[in-house]
């Protein structure tokens, strides 16, 4: 379903229009070649770049597996340190190319098409993040986009080796693996790995414009800021994308982002502040935090100095700070709105879960809001100082939070201690593992326990007419209502909660939800 819905996106993008050529390259053609085919194509992806930048527009390369650097070239005006995305170039890697019986098979994970900044071929120890910043010899930049519109693509490649090794006081620099300028580029079914930057972006340094990432993976990258990504404004989207073991001072994956974040991953980044995140806005939907450290403080997310995070049906677990925030660190003029979030065993010096922090009296005190969540994450799951505030409301919490319609109960997770936060139900319970409904001998005492104004979106039927807490209240995956009997298979006329009956109970959920449809 994902699939379909991104090359659906990415036609849209590149207007399903026929190319007006298309370029081929392989690393194992005979030069000089004139990409006309894969008997004659490009062994140099320089000179098809170049091809296309004269070309009619569109056009779309394919590049075979293969090792491309950017300082290879055969024809003169190729020459570059780095290569060039633009408006109207579709660039696709993951042919099988020369090496295959046939060259026209994609597959991205099998046929690799790499983009590396390891020039001089000596790359070392490149487990080890740090180190990177050492190779003086590598491209500052592998991929760069400046002032592209829409109709650029870069699709199904692996970009490595980037080390922009350079500090500026006057304006962020950074992005090893690609720097995005002004440009509503689509970047998809990309890795990003072993890139680093000195300050900002290990990976990528957004620069302006409204850039999609969706289906990447950014792995071991390295910065200052933002190991994997630094900047974006609040047109930029990152979509079903996975980050792990990325690592920087501040933001071990993602920093100083503005615009939105949906279904993605965060697993085993780190940093001194914010392991997974910091300074960060927008909205963060569907994500998973897991496993992310900070020596300081945020273990998965650190916003301050007035950011205005918002995170839906999001889960934060086994994070973890050496300070403040296992979970979430907010401070300085700060407010974090979270709905439908699950935390659990994350650990912070103060606040396992959550730590709210003013900070000297010239800042104004932060504050969270927090609705039909659960923390579950030990007595001292939150902190906070006395000038900052903390509003939990309709949410289930370990040793308990004033609030209204908050409880103190175990929520009964499927299965914790895999990862799996979904709630027991004896109505029936999504399962990740085996893509299914099950139904279970317990059931939970979030569901049905969200806040009563909230629309319960698409949650499955019978769904008691109230959203759930927790992280999949509101979604296709909500725990099913339980009334004591059989889940209810039949769908009665009026019959808003599933249990069945057209009652009382009924009319009153219909009244709450059309008066707040009033409001």
């Amino acid at each position: 379903m994902r699939h379909s819905a991104l090359v659906t996106g990415l036609c849209l993008a590149f207007a399903c229009a026929a190319p007006g050529r298309i370029i081929y390259v392989d690393d194992d053609a005979k030069a000089p070649g004139d990409g006309k085919s894969w008997t004659t194509a490009y062994r140099y992806l320089q000179d098809a770049l170049a091809d296309a930048r004269g070309a009619d527009k569109p056009v779309e390369i394919r590049v075979g597996q293969g090792v491309y650097m950017p300082n290879q070239h055969a024809k003169q005006d190729a020459g570059s340190q780095w290569f060039e995305v633009t408006s109207g170039v579709a660039l696709r890697g993951g042919y099988a190319g020369l090496r295959a019986p046939d060259p026209n098979v994609r597959e991205m994970q099998l046929y690799r098409t790499i983009l590396s900044g390891d020039l001089a071929g000596d790359d070392k120890d490149v487990n080890d993040l740090r180190n990177l910043l050492t190779r003086t010899r590598n491209s500052r930049t592998v991929v760069t986009c400046y002032q592209a519109d829409k109709t650029a693509l870069l699709d199904g490649v692996t970009i490595t080796g980037g080390n922009f090794a350079i500090y500026s006081d006057f304006r962020p620099v950074g992005g090893g693996g690609m720097v995005v300028g002004e440009s509503d580029a689509t970047i998809a079914n990309c890795t990003f790995t072993h890139n680093s930057a000195a300050q900002g972006g290990g990976a990528v340094l957004i620069r302006g414009g409204h850039p999609t990432f969706s289906n990447c993976t950014f792995a071991k990258n390295y910065a200052g800021s933002g190991g994997a990504i630094v900047g974006g404004d609040e047109g930029a989207t990152i979509a079903n994308c996975t980050f792990s073991g990325n690592a920087a001072y501040a933001g071990g994956a993602v920093a100083e982002y503005q615009g939105t974040v949906s279904n993605c991953v965060f697993r085993g980044n780190s940093a001194n502040r914010g392991g997974a995140l910091t300074g960060c806005n927008g909205l963060i939907t569907n994500c998973f935090f897991a496993g992310n450290s900070a020596s300081e403080h945020g273990g998965a997310v650190d916003a301050g100095y007035r950011d205005s995070p918002t995170f839906k049906n999001c889960v934060f677990t086994t994070n973890r700070a050496a300070g403040m925030g296992g979970g979430l660190f907010i401070y300085h003029d700060t407010t974090a709105t979270l709905v439908n979030c699950t935390f659990s065993a994350n650990s912070g010096t103060n606040g396992n879960a959550l730590a709210s922090y003013s900070w000297q009296a010239e800042h104004p005190p932060s504050k969270a809001l927090l609705t039909s969540c659960i923390l579950w994450d030990g007595e001292k799951g939150i902190w906070k100082n006395d000038a900052s505030t903390i509003t939990l409301n309709y949410s289930d919490v370990s040793g308990g939070y004033s609030g209204i319609g908050n409880i103190d109960t175990d929520p009964i997770f499927a299965d914790a201690d895999n990862g799996d936060y979904h709630l027991k139900s004896q109505a029936g319970r999504w399962d990740a593992a085996t893509h299914s409904w099950v139904e279970d001998n317990v059931t939970s005492p979030c569901i049905d326990a969200g806040d009563p104004s909230s629309p319960i979106g698409v949650e499955p039927f019978p769904n008691g007419g109230r959203i759930n807490m927790g992280a999949y209240g509101g979604t296709l995956q909500a725990s099913k209502s339980y009334f004591g009997k059989t889940a209810c298979t039949t769908i009665v006329p009026g019959d808003i909660n599933g249990d069945c009956k057209v009652d009382l109970n009924d009319l009153a959920i219909l009244t709450a939800h059309w008066l707040q449809a009033r409001q």
